[in-house]
């Protein structure tokens, strides 16, 4: 990868074609991809109807800041605003997760809520009935009523402050649901988006299909988006970020088309905090550009000047607001926390951190955790998926390889330019991951961090495996590849989902005195019976939501969820269709 031609090499031409909006494939490409679009859909809404109130990672903080907004019109303000008495009388009542289990009584974890007597339970479901719409507006009562959320960049709370509105006389469970609808609505874009980069990257539609339908079998994606949260538009928006930016790598664009890469980048900033690990990965991209073009270097640079400025004009005030306020860019506490402490005396830190068990931390939480109650499958099943991503990096180094030597089947080898893109993107995130894990480590001793964060990037993550296990199969394989991966998640999912999610959320298992979960035999549920088990899902839900409904949308699950495989098979069988746009 040392040629510096001022066109694009073999593999890597400037692709032309339709607006990027307009699908110019066949109709079967295009059915195959509604198809996988509405198994998302339907996962998702099945997905935000079980989990109970409150059980998605830190869901009440995020409602409390989007009701904020909506009923006060103004941003709260980290450790000085507190939820509204609605959010804390309903947090007193419903059962809350594991991790809450520090919370004073009246507050009581799944594990404690299925021990009370029957009728302190419908004691409580009563008063959660019960409880005012107008307390949406009043302050909660005492200290514990402050929102930790108060630090999140506020696009999603603003947009989602709308529907809120015209959903204020509407009881809480309803208002929650709704919310968590549209979160599902709002990610399911990353399919067509993603169908959009992964075609550009393959050149095929097959492998595209696959790894769209690979995406909407992972379960702890559904997991991280069913919920009240802002995690569903960075999942879109970094997916549009890297499409943007693997177009305007591949060679030199107009200048004025640097608004829009800056006007998704301004967007992803008032979206995460984390969209700051995408700056030196757009950096790098940029250097690229220069490097191989030198003809087209004064653009480039007008090119990112641009791109810089509208995204500086959307979300600077943002950061410097966050600076001001708590010493810190993203606001985080533990980043926050450690404001005074010089940069060389952090980092004089990282051989104390516990690396091993912090990548641990990161990997099993993105795998699959059970919710803000940690669940955990049995961990044979986590270390079956390492192994498969570490012959994924294996296979990626052969690739890297590969290109550098231009083997004389360099042809049918991946773009470097669009590796390099997303393995910039994908390696800076993880940075910004290990940075965190230090703060964590520094302020509270440790050295874990959040794997769910790593979906926002998931269609870079899905691409570099695949191309790096394609780098390690012989050719006639690898169409098997994508199929194998999605039934791998879908076996997961089934497992976990009827072993651990709904005998947890419906009071069959519990927590062991050592913290493990108990395990769930068939026989507990045939002793409930399944009008008991449907009664207790359905516990502080809204009331549209009936036991049939329930039936109904888990029958949908399971379709969409073994019709995802189904789907992924019949996309390896297909081969390109068009260009790409």
């Amino acid at each position: 990868m040392s040629d510096r031609e001022q066109v694009p090499a073999s593999g890597e031409q400037v692709r032309t074609g339709s607006s990027w909006l307009h699908l110019p494939y066949s109709p079967a490409t295009r059915r195959l991809l509604l198809l996988v679009w509405m198994c998302f859909l339907v996962r998702g809404f099945f997905y935000s109807s079980l989990f109970p109130l409150w059980e998605g990672y830190d869901e009440f903080s995020h409602f409390a800041y989007v009701q904020h907004l909506a009923v006060q019109g103004e941003l709260p303000v980290l450790n000085q605003t507190r939820v509204s008495r609605e959010v804390h009388e309903s947090v007193r009542l419903v059962p809350l997760p594991w991790m809450l289990g520090e919370l004073p009584p009246p507050h009581v974890t799944h594990d404690a809520y299925w021990q009370l007597p029957a009728e302190e339970r419908e004691q409580r479901q009563q008063q959660f009935r019960a409880l005012s719409p107008e307390w949406a507006s009043q302050p909660a009562p005492d200290d514990l009523g402050f929102f930790w959320e108060a630090q999140q960049p506020p696009l999603y709370y603003w947009l989602f402050s709308w529907p809120l509105r015209l959903a204020a006389g509407s009881e809480l469970s309803d208002r929650v649901m709704l919310l968590r609808w549209l979160s599902v609505g709002f990610a399911s874009l990353v399919i067509p988006l993603g169908f959009l980069l992964a075609r550009r990257v393959f050149g095929e539609d097959g492998p595209a299909l696959g790894s769209v339908a690979l995406v909407a079998a992972m379960p702890e994606l559904m997991v991280d988006i069913c919920r009240v949260g802002n995690e569903s538009p960075a999942i879109v928006l970094c997916t549009l970020l890297l499409y943007f930016t693997l177009k305007m790598a591949e060679g030199p664009e107009r200048v004025m088309s640097g608004w829009l890469l800056g006007l998704i980048l301004g967007l992803g900033l008032l979206t995460k905090a984390y969209f700051l690990a995408a700056l030196p990965a757009l950096a790098l991209t940029y250097a690229w550009r220069w490097w191989r073009w030198p003809g087209e270097r004064r653009k480039i640079v007008l090119h990112g000047a641009v791109a810089s400025a509208v995204a500086v004009l959307l979300a600077g005030w943002w950061y410097r607001y966050n600076l001001l306020l708590t010493g810190s860019l993203t606001g985080q506490g533990d980043d926050a926390a450690l404001r005074e402490m010089p940069l060389l005396e952090l980092l004089g830190h990282v051989a104390e951190v516990d690396w091993y068990r912090a990548a641990d931390s990161i990997f099993f939480s993105h795998i699959w955790f059970g919710n803000w109650s940690f669940l955990q499958v049995r961990s044979w099943m986590y270390h079956s998926f390492r192994t498969i991503i570490l012959l994924a990096i294996v296979g990626l180094a052969i690739l890297v390889w590969r290109l550098w030597r231009k083997q004389k089947d360099s042809s049918s080898l991946p773009s470097a330019t669009h590796l390099l893109v997303l393995a910039a993107f994908y390696g800076f995130f993880w940075m910004g991951l290990a940075y965190h894990v230090l703060v964590t480590f520094v302020n509270q001793g440790l050295s874990d961090s959040t794997g769910w964060y790593m979906y926002s990037l998931v269609m870079a993550e899905v691409l570099l495996a695949t191309l790096g296990l394609f780098a390690l199969c012989p050719a006639r394989w690898r169409r098997w590849i994508l199929p194998a991966g999605t039934g791998l998640f879908v076996l997961l999912e089934l497992y976990a989902t009827h072993f651990l999610l709904i005998p947890y959320y419906t009071g069959l298992i519990a927590h062991k005195p050592n913290g493990h979960l108990a395990s769930f035999y068939v026989s507990q549920f045939r002793e409930v019976g399944l009008g008991a088990v449907l009664e207790r899902l359905l516990v502080n839900k809204p009331a549209f939501l009936s036991a049939s409904v329930l039936v109904v949308l888990w029958l949908l699950f399971w379709a969409a969820t073994v019709g995802l495989v189904a789907l992924s098979v019949r996309a390896s069988q297909k081969r390109s269709s068009c260009a790409p746009t």
